[in-house]
C-alpha cells in the first residue's frame, strides 16, 4: 500500500510556500498539460492538507475517491500512476521557476537549440552576448570561469561553421586574460569528456585547445594538479591503457589530502568511470580495482552531494560491494548512509540492496520475500526489481516445484512489458529479452534431461549476444543443470 504522508508529491510539496503553491496552480491551467483537470482535482485537495499533511482523512483511499468518485474500487496501480505523473509536473515546474532566474541557462539552452538547428549566424550573435555579459560580471568565481570556459570552447568549436566574421578576432583578445584558475577550470571540463578525440580534433581552425594545452604544458607543467588532470586526458585517449590508470590512481590514493574537496571528487569519479567503461566493455580485470575504489570512496567521504547521496551511486555501490562477497561493507553502506538518501528514494533503495545481498548470499527466499513489495514507481527500480525477483524464484523453484508456475508466469509478464516499455532503448530491450529467451531454455532443460551437447549449444547462443543482462548468473545456472 502506498504511504502518502511520505509519497515523493508530499516532500515536494512541503517545500513550496502558498505563492509557489499558487502558481503551480496557474501552470496547471496553462492549457499545455495532458489531463489537466485531473491534475488541478489533486493539487486541490493537497492544498487542504498543506503545509503539515497529517490529518486523519489524508490517506490514499480518500484520494482516489477525490480523483474517482464513480469508481468504488480503490486501483493502487491507477492512483500510483497518477502521483507519478504529478510528480513530474511538480519537478517540471520548479525546473521552470528555477529556469527563470538564470538568464546564462536561459541563453544557454537557446544557443543550443540554434545550433541543432545549424543557424550558426544567429548561435554566433547570442553567445557573444552571454560572454560579454559573464566577463563584465564583478564576481569571478568557479562558476565564472567554467562558464567563460564552456562558451569559448563552444565559439571556436563551431567558429568556421558560420560567415559571421568577428568571432575570430574576438576570441584571440580574449585568451590573453586567460589565468591558472580558467586553465584548471578549462582541464576539469575536457577530462570530464568520454574520449580525446572529443577534446582535440585535428583540424587547424580549432586552435584554442592546442593553445591551452601548450600554455599548460609551458606554466603548469610541473604542478601536480595539472599533471593528474593531463594524465586522465591522455588515459580516455584511446585503448585500455592499465599502467597509466594504476599511475594515476596510486597517486589520486597517496596523495588525496592535497586536493581540494572538490577536486578529490572530481578526480575519484572521473577514475571511477573510467573502470566502469572498462567493465562494459568486457574488461574483467577492472572488476576489481571498481571494487577498491568503491571501498576508498567509502572510507573517504567521497559520495555524498553536500548532505546526501544519491540513489544512483548508492545502489552502484552496494552492487559492486555484494558482487565481490563484501557483505560486512554492505551493512556498513546501508547504517552509514541509508540515512543520507533522499526521503523517496530511501526505503526502496536499502530494499533492492538488501535483497540483491541476500541473493547474492543464497537466501533467495529472504531476497524474494523483500524484493517482491518493493516500489516500482520509476524505471530503473522497476527493471532492477523484476529481474531479482524472477533470479530468486528460479533458485526457489528447483527444491519447491509448485513455484514453476509462477515463475513462468513472471517471466511471460516481463517478456510483455519489456516490449511495450517506450522509455527503454533497443539496446537494453535486447539485453532483457535474450536473458527471458535463454532462461526459458533452462527451464526447457530441467523439465527434460539435456545432453552435454544441448548445454554446450546454449552457452555458445549466450555468449553469441551483443548484449545479455546476467549473463554470469545463466552460464552459472545452465552449469548446474544435471
Amino acid at each position: 500500500m502506498i504511504n502518502i504522508q511520505t509519497s515523493k508529491p508530499v516532500e515536494l510539496l512541503k517545500t513550496f510556500d502558498k505563492e509557489e503553491f499558487k502558481q503551480f496552480g496557474k501552470f496547471l491551467k496553462s492549457g499545455f498539460i495532458a489531463n489537466s483537470s485531473l491534475m488541478e482535482a489533486m493539487l486541490e485537495w493537497f492544498t487542504k492538507y498543506y503545509p503539515k499533511f497529517d490529518h486523519s482523512k489524508f490517506t490514499i483511499s480518500q484520494l482516489s475517491e477525490k480523483l474517482f468518485p464513480q469508481d468504488q474500487t480503490f486501483r493502487e496501480q491507477k492512483i500510483r500512476k497518477k502521483l507519478s505523473e504529478f510528480s513530474k509536473l511538480l519537478l517540471s515546474f520548479i525546473s521552470i521557476q528555477e529556469l527563470n532566474k538564470n538568464e546564462i541557462l536561459q541563453e544557454t539552452l537557446q544557443a543550443n537549440y540554434l545550433l541543432q538547428k545549424n543557424s550558426y549566424h544567429d548561435f554566433f550573435k547570442l553567445r557573444h552576448g552571454t560572454l560579454r555579459r559573464i566577463e563584465g560580471h564583478p564576481v569571478r568565481d568557479s562558476n565564472y570561469h567554467l562558464e567563460q570556459s564552456k562558451i569559448r570552447e563552444q565559439l571556436y568549436t563551431y567558429s568556421f561553421k558560420t560567415t559571421f566574421k568577428p568571432e575570430i578576432d574576438y576570441l584571440y583578445q580574449a585568451s590573453d586574460h586567460l589565468d591558472r584558475f580558467y586553465y584548471l577550470k578549462k582541464l576539469e571540463h575536457l577530462s570530464a569528456k568520454t574520449s580525446l578525440n572529443q577534446i582535440f580534433k585535428e583540424d587547424d581552425k580549432l586552435p584554442l585547445n592546442q593553445i591551452d594545452l601548450k600554455n599548460i604544458l609551458d606554466q603548469y607543467g610541473d604542478d601536480p594538479v595539472f599533471k593528474l588532470y593531463l594524465q586522465i586526458i591522455e588515459l580516455k585517449s584511446g585503448k585500455t591503457n592499465t599502467t597509466l590508470f594504476n599511475t594515476i590512481y596510486r597517486y589520486f590514493k597517496t596523495n588525496v589530502g592535497t586536493f581540494s574537496d572538490f577536486q578529490q571528487k572530481f578526480i575519484f569519479f572521473q577514475i571511477l568511470n573510467y573502470t566502469i567503461e572498462q567493465v562494459k566493455h568486457n574488461k574483467p580485470t577492472y572488476l576489481k580495482k571498481q571494487f577498491d575504489l568503491y571501498t576508498f570512496g567509502l572510507e573517504q567521504d567521497l559520495f555524498l552531494e553536500g548532505s546526501f547521496i544519491s540513489d544512483a551511486t548508492f545502489l552502484n555501490i552496494g552492487f559492486s560491494l555484494t558482487l565481490n562477497k563484501a557483505f560486512d561493507l554492505v551493512d556498513q553502506l546501508v547504517n552509514k548512509y541509508g540515512q543520507k538518501l533522499a526521503p523517496h528514494d530511501r526505503e526502496r533503495a536499502i530494499t533492492l540492496i538488501k535483497s540483491f545481498s541476500a541473493f547474492h548470499k543464497g537466501q533467495y527466499q529472504i531476497a524474494y520475500n523483500l524484493i517482491i513489495n518493493a516500489d516500482e514507481s520509476d524505471l530503473h527500480y522497476k527493471l532492477r526489481i523484476k529481474l531479482l525477483s524472477i533470479r530468486c524464484l528460479y533458485h526457489i523453484q528447483l527444491k519447491n516445484n509448485s513455484y514453476l508456475p509462477t515463475l513462468e508466469s513472471k517471466i511471460k509478464s516481463f517478456e510483455n512489458y519489456i516490449l511495450r516499455e517506450k522509455q527503454l532503448n533497443a539496446t537494453t530491450k535486447s539485453s532483457y529479452s535474450n536473458l527471458t529467451k535463454a532462461l526459458k531454455k533452462v527451464l526447457l532443460f530441467n523439465k527434460t534431461t539435456p545432453t552435454k551437447k544441448d548445454q554446450t549449444t546454449l552457452i555458445e547462443q549466450i555468449n553469441a549476444y551483443d548484449v545479455i543482462i546476467a549473463k554470469g548468473w545463466l552460464l552459472d545456472i545452465i552449469k548446474t543443470v544435471r
